[in-house]
């Protein structure tokens, strides 16, 4: 189980907040106007927990130029090179985002279950009050009552009510006709019929759809009294702009609950909601509500098109355009000489490196250059563009101007490792005409965890510890070199003998180890290949023997870690536009 996004949700709960005071506020300034539009604000602020604000930005950003994404945060520099078939192309890089620790996950899962506890609690509640009514429903029997609906008598003794949503039904108790005068008889049904022109049975099922999922969230608990009280203050209104006599209708409301005490559940609209005080104050005194004037429809008007407008503008105006990210690249720090030449030998081996003042690369594809540009971890996750971004090769030598150099090489590695990427990313967009663009993908992966007994690997340090980090790959041997787990996940994010499936690093280990891999592999065997531009070229050592053990026991008895298949989320980098470069 991954572990939910907290900053997410915390994001759209705060401005959901944010949005029932800004409704709060506006229900003041039209405390003079009709119920029916307040009560419509607030169920304008309880449906704004069902649409995050990031997705409305998220439908803005759509209609922008999709450019080029934000640089990409390394977590330590290193040298990368890359194998041929049958292995994809090796990046000794780390996850742009640490995984999370142990302790995190575990708590995702205890306020998981803390929610689904609440959920079900809630849930439960609200279906059972709808079998109840719906047993009284079908107990009744028919009653001949001039309404538009199918009035119904029941001997339980509840006060007038609305139940259903497409079909409703008006439920009188029995005797109802004896407790009532036929004016107060008609007064109670016209305020029924009020609830069933306003579907107010259907706006209260939404409403309790958004109680039970954010059921933590007092607010909405406190919006479902105002909801209640401003509903039944509109049906108030309602029939009394009709003609109903206020004495009549106040004492017909009196006398339903003195008689009929039980209430109806929250799956029907009834007579007797809100402040029973209040409202028979307001009845006698003909309180009505003002009709909006101008000025109050515009201001809602305007409210109503900012909240839904202005995330949208957000995303479009925050899109990264082409033209911007061209400038934006053009002026940002650059190689000073780039040399690109096609690569026509046919050798399957390549490799792409950072070293003191250059950035090279010897018959790399163009897109094993995006990846290391990017940093991507795996083929996975990039998409799109022609068919020659996997087929032409390229040997690039690009050189950074000494001021420049000394600058950066003063940064922190991962720092330097960060411009020396964006500064790739400004080369593909003036050489290559790259555009891309990013998405969010949920894969099937695995998760790179400790074993019961502990890890076994042997952390770099002391004077033997080299300094570098590179990775020697051959079929069915990995060998690393003051390399973190994170690498490990990285090129197991590529082995043809784990399906392609991406590998989150969940181990928790932080530091750097040496540490060799075998295992059988089951592809064919291929000529081995260096990784890490400064390494010096490594001989070949035979193919492993095949009667040894697979990749996922090799992992657990010669690593102490293991592997379990999880789901999660990685990001996508999709290709919108790349264009053959010009060599010189």
């Amino acid at each position: 189980m991954t572990v939910p996004n907290l900053p997410l949700l915390e994001n759209h709960l705060w401005q959901s907040t944010l949005c029932v005071l800004a409704v709060w506020l506006l229900a003041l300034l039209c405390k003079q106007s009709r119920a029916g539009v307040r009560y419509w604000l607030w169920f304008a602020a309880s449906v704004k927990f069902l649409v995050p604000f990031s997705f409305l930005v998220s439908i803005g950003s759509r209609f922008g130029w999709r450019t080029l994404p934000a640089v990409t945060h390394p977590e330590w520099s290193v040298l990368i090179a890359g194998v041929g078939h049958p292995f994809a192309a090796v990046r000794a890089t780390v996850e742009l985002r640490a995984s999370p620790p142990h302790s995190l996950e575990v708590l995702g899962i205890v306020l998981f279950g803390i929610w689904l506890c609440g959920f079900t609690v809630v849930t439960t509640l609200w279906i059972r009050s709808w079998h109840k009514m719906r047993s009284i429903k079908r107990a009744a029997t028919p009653l001949a009552l001039n309404v538009p609906i199918p009035a119904m008598s029941t001997r339980s003794p509840v006060e007038p009510g609305v139940f259903g949503i497409f079909r409703p039904v008006l439920l009188l108790p029995q005797g109802i006709t004896d407790q009532l005068t036929p004016a107060q008889l008609g007064a109670i049904a016209a305020h029924e019929m009020c609830h069933v022109r306003r579907r107010d049975n259907l706006t209260a099922a939404i409403h309790a759809a958004i109680q039970a999922i954010f059921w933590f969230h007092p607010l909405l608990w406190w919006i479902r009294t105002r909801l209640l009280k401003e509903r039944e203050r509109a049906c108030d209104e309602e029939v009394l702009r009709i003609g109903a006599e206020p004495g009549v209708y106040a004492e017909g409301i009196l006398r339903v609950c003195r008689f009929y005490l039980e209430a109806p559940t929250g799956c029907a609209s009834g007579i007797a909601g809100a402040d029973l005080k209040r409202r028979i104050v307001r009845i006698m005194t003909e309180c009505l509500g003002d009709r909006l004037n101008l000025r109050r429809k515009l201001l809602l008007g305007a409210v109503a098109v900012a909240a839904v407008a202005g995330p949208l503008a957000f995303g479009f105006v925050n899109a990264p355009r082409a033209r911007s990210e061209h400038m934006q690249t053009a002026a940002s720090p650059s190689f000073e000489v780039t040399s690109i030449k096609r690569n026509r030998s046919g050798d399957r081996r390549f490799s792409v490196g950072l070293h003191p003042g250059r950035f090279t690369t010897k018959n790399a594809t163009t897109k094993s250059i995006i990846e290391f540009a990017y940093n991507l971890r795996s083929d996975t996750q990039l998409t799109g563009g022609p068919g020659w971004v996997n087929s032409d090769r390229y040997d690039i030598e690009a050189k950074i101007e000494d001021p420049l150099f000394t600058k950066i090489s003063k940064l922190p590695p991962e720092q330097m490792e960060e411009q020396v990427r964006f500064m790739v990313q400004s080369l593909l967009a003036n050489r290559f005409g790259l555009r891309v663009s990013h998405s969010t993908r949920e894969v099937l992966g695995y998760a790179l965890v400790m074993a019961p007994n502990g890890p076994k690997l042997v952390e770099a340090t002391g004077p033997d510890s080299k300094g570098f980090q590179g990775t020697m790959m051959q079929p069915g041997k990995i060998t690393f070199t003051d390399a973190p787990t994170a690498l490990l996940a990285d090129v197991l994010s590529n082995e043809p003998d784990l399906g392609g499936r991406f590998v989150f690093d969940e181990t928790g280990l932080k530091g750097k180890y040496n540490f060799a891999l075998q295992w059988t592999a089951d592809g064919p065997a291929s000529s081995p290949k260096e990784a890490g531009g400064d390494l010096p070229i490594m001989n070949a050592a035979a193919p492993p023997d095949t009667s040894g053990p697979s990749i996922f026991t090799a992992i657990k008895e010669q690593l102490g870690l293991k592997l379990e298949s999880r789901k999660g989320p990685i990001d996508v980098l999709i290709i919108d536009r790349i264009e053959t470069p010009t060599e010189n």
